[in-house]
């Protein structure tokens, strides 16, 4: 059995719901593109991450500010261009702690899959009918 979200549900996001659901997420929009929310826990402090970035597929990664997260949640859209099967993955950047003070490190990703599909009963392709 699949799970079925709407897009505007994806607020809660799929960083979050993914070690909950235990089947495909599979989203489903009226049209394409969509945009979407990816909603994190931020890493604790101690970690000095300087920022995140978040890859849509194969796409090049999109930088996520820190004054996008409160204490308790980081917050970020992305785009999603067409329907299909899609994963999103996310890593934490940090100053490496021993050598060169101003290269950046990244953690490994933490990575969802999800299936974008078109709402039920509508067609992917819109059709004109002559009357």
């Amino acid at each position: 059995m699949t799970k079925t979200w709407s897009a505007a549900l994806l607020t809660v996001a799929a960083l979050l719901i993914w070690p909950f659901v235990h089947r495909p997420v599979v989203i489903r929009a009226q049209t394409v593109p969509v945009t979407l929310h990816a909603r994190w826990n931020p890493n604790p402090p101690t970690e000095n991450v300087t920022n995140y970035q978040i890859t849509l597929d194969t796409a090049a990664p999109q930088d996520v500010a820190l004054t996008s997260c409160t204490a308790t949640v980081c917050d970020a859209t992305f785009v999603v261009p067409t329907f299909g099967a899609h994963s999103l993955a996310l890593v934490a950047q940090n100053l490496l702690l021993s050598g060169d003070p101003t290269s950046v490190q990244s953690s490994p990703p933490a990575t969802v899959s999800f299936t974008l599909n078109p709402s039920p009963g509508r067609s992917a392709v819109p059709t004109i009918r002559r009357q």
